[in-house]
């Protein structure tokens, strides 16, 4: 039962820390966001997609990788929930891996080490934090349901 509260703690402080981080990074790119830009005046979807996306909007790419992050957690989650921990395991380990890559494709291009070590950082905020979380979060629940019904069982058979 112990593990099964650090698993869940776990899950808890990762989930915690991925939502701190994008929500600072979502915000800042909104509060840097030109104001005297505007995209309602545009007639066409093609022309509002290609305005929101402009260096103006910075907070709307973020929002988008936001989005697929989450459900890529939300798989994560239930993956961890309903498979065995070998298999749950293959979507943190794949966002780990894709990390790591684009770490290593971010470094030489940065100048500063503050700011590839605070690239590094909003990377493994935006990509690996959900996914571990939620997995782990799912991996907690799976070891809740297991215990309850070994407890369960342990019951009825003493009746």
């Amino acid at each position: 039962m112990k593990a099964n509260a650090n698993l869940h703690l776990a899950a808890v402080v990762v989930v915690a820390a991925a939502v701190a981080i994008e929500a600072l990074s979502v915000a800042a790119d909104w509060w840097r966001s030109d104001p005297r830009l505007s995209c309602e005046h545009l007639l066409y979807w093609g022309e509002w997609i290609d305005c929101m996306h402009n260096s103006g909007h910075l907070y709307v790419p973020d929002l988008e990788a936001l989005a697929v992050s989450w459900t890529i957690a939300g798989v994560a989650m239930l993956l961890g929930r309903f498979a065995p921990w070998y298999v749950s395991l293959v979507l943190p380990a794949a966002a780990a891996g894709i990390l790591v890559m684009s770490i290593l494709v971010l470094g030489p291009n940065q100048l500063f080490l503050g700011s590839y070590v605070l690239s590094a950082l909003l990377l493994a905020g935006f990509m690996c934090a959900p996914t571990i979380g939620a997995c782990l979060y799912g991996m907690s629940a799976r070891a809740r349901r297991i215990e309850r019904r070994r407890l369960e069982r342990a019951v009825t058979a003493f009746d």
